[in-house]
């Protein structure tokens, strides 16, 4: 049985930012995008509490955990994780934030702001298997503080006994899976894709690229609400799986660009990936 994960940065509900593409003016077109493509798991990032509201009032078939609170524009938003329990049963949860004190509210490693990870342990209902969903959202300037974080990651997963199941891993990661031109570099002279390299080289698995899809100009998730054309291209939103006492297989794997220019759901394309947890 397949069933269906979304990463989504909502970028918050900030009063005053934003003008048209304001959260007043795009809770109805975000909601759509769920509604109409019924994701199973859902990692949000930047999610602040105008934008809970909304989802509570329209989603009741999901459940969901907020995780540690972090901080953006001196609103709290939380990465969290929303889930159906028609599918799945949650055994457990946590979270931690991504700085060398990761058992309370820290910024670490230069990051502009504070950072967290979300984490659930799932069982799904018909198959019995069970299987971690860490949701994240890496910092957006210091190339340290991302790099120690995708470390720190992996030692808490192994703290918390649960790097011997399979993975999710879903976020925000605010660096691209290649660094294209000399544009980008031009233009954010610390970035570089040593967390994208990292996380393959510890055995995940990148959905976009194993659903058979190639890095193209289009081929980006952060658009500043300007869409496809916007550049420099970034596809900075992933889901990854790493393979534990059972595999993930992935079907399909989309960047959703519903949107009803010049309004759109956020400044992110949401990703959707289609999988199945099997025996290894």
């Amino acid at each position: 049985m397949t069933f269906r994960v979304m990463t989504f940065n909502i970028r918050g509900a900030v009063p005053g930012r934003d003008g048209m593409n304001a959260w007043e003016h795009r809770a109805l077109l975000n909601t759509a995008v769920m509604k109409c493509t019924s994701p199973d798991i859902i990692g949000f990032q930047e999610l602040m509490r105008e934008n809970l509201e909304t989802y509570r009032e329209q989603f009741h078939e999901y459940q969901w955990v907020l995780g540690p609170e972090t901080m953006r524009e001196t609103r709290i938003n939380y990465n969290a994780i929303f889930w159906k329990p028609s599918l799945l049963d949650l055994l457990n949860t946590g979270g931690f934030w991504l700085s060398p004190t990761p058992e309370q509210w820290s910024l670490g490693w230069g990051s502009a702001y504070v950072r967290a990870a979300t984490w659930a342990k799932f069982r799904h209902r018909e198959t019995r298997r069970e299987f971690c969903h860490m949701n994240v959202q890496l910092d957006s300037v210091s190339e340290e503080a991302r790099q120690q974080a995708c470390s720190l990651i992996l030692r808490q997963l192994e703290a918390f006994h649960l790097d011997h199941l399979p993975l999710l891993v879903t976020g925000d990661f605010n660096v691209p899976t290649e660094v294209p031109d000399a544009q980008l570099l031009t233009l954010e002279p610390c970035i570089t894709n040593a967390c994208y390299c990292f996380f393959l080289g510890q055995g995940f698995v990148d959905t976009y690229h194993a659903s058979g899809k190639q890095e193209t100009k289009t081929a980006l998730t952060y658009h500043a609400f300007e869409g496809e054309h916007f550049s420099p291209a970034c596809r900075c939103d992933w889901i990854l799986t790493r393979n534990g006492t059972g595999s993930f297989k992935v079907h399909s794997c989309e960047i959703l660009r519903d949107a009803t220019p010049p309004i759109y759901p956020s400044d992110h394309y949401p990703v959707l990936t289609e999988l199945s947890l099997v025996s290894s």
